[in-house]
């Protein structure tokens, strides 16, 4: 690969890739700067640049001690959820499916990535107005949406101290002061219950998919017009939630 100056476009996201590609080959899975640099034929400048922005989105992780790069955490989902999406698909999608259509409304299922919640599974009941909380593939920080604060409300407190000091929540949608409300009334409840914020007229409801590994790692939500979903009928809902909570649990710890 023959280097030029000022990379734009497709040049760029091909030495994006060169690199990415070198990195496994290395001793112990990794690789330091300069040896990424001559397997690539970028300078030493240019490949620490691709480098350190590949850390920073976690698609490379960097180890201090050896001072070598390796392919970091956002790479491995994608290459293990390339496979795995489909099987889980396959098993989940019947049992969100049969919620849906018991309960008439949308519901998801959702699976924490780092500090994010993402919408891999959603489902439309036969009530004409499909709300989406959390759209299909959209990506949320954790406490901002519904599975966001399921996820983020299981973690320990220095643990959530930790992350909802990051600058991102400078600007969100919720203050900190709101996600900790939310939290409050999640460990009250058993389940998280969002009305009207961020969206006036919305109430979504999640739970937890109970996980023999620890924190869990995948959540079911639902979400529906405020006016449909009255105080009188979300223990019913949460109920169905659970059950299909429980069931996705014990169909994933057989794989």
């Amino acid at each position: 690969m023959t280097e030029h100056d000022g990379p734009q476009g497709t040049q760029l996201i091909a030495r994006v890739a060169a690199v990415m590609r070198a990195l496994p080959h290395g001793p112990g899975g990794g690789r330091r700067l300069r040896d990424v640099a001559q397997a690539t034929g970028l300078t030493e400048p240019t490949a620490r640049r691709i480098l350190a922005a590949l850390v920073q989105e976690r698609f490379v992780a960097r180890d201090e001690a050896s001072r070598r790069y390796r392919i970091g955490p956002v790479a491995v989902e994608l290459g293990i959820g390339a496979g795995a999406h489909e099987q889980i698909d396959l098993l989940c999608r019947p049992i969100l499916e049969r919620t849906a259509a018991i309960t008439g409304d949308t519901t998801n299922l959702v699976k924490r990535s780092g500090n994010e919640a993402i919408c891999v599974i959603q489902c439309y009941g036969g009530y004409p107005v499909h709300v989406r909380l959390e759209q299909y593939q959209s990506r949320f920080p954790l406490g901002i949406s519904t599975a966001g604060t399921v996820f983020l409300g299981t973690l320990p407190q220095d643990e959530i101290d930790e992350i909802l000091d990051q600058a991102l929540y400078d600007a969100a949608v919720l203050s900190r002061d709101d996600i900790r409300e939310r939290l409050r009334n999640m460990a009250r409840l058993g389940y998280v219950d969002i009305q009207d914020v961020p969206i006036p007229g919305i109430r979504g409801l999640g739970v937890p998919v109970p996980s023999v590994r620890g924190r869990p790692v995948f959540a079911v939500t639902t979400a529906a017009l405020s006016q449909r979903m009255p105080d009188a009928r979300v223990e019913e809902v949460v109920g169905h939630l659970q059950d299909a909570a429980d069931l996705i649990s014990e169909t994933l710890a057989e794989l």
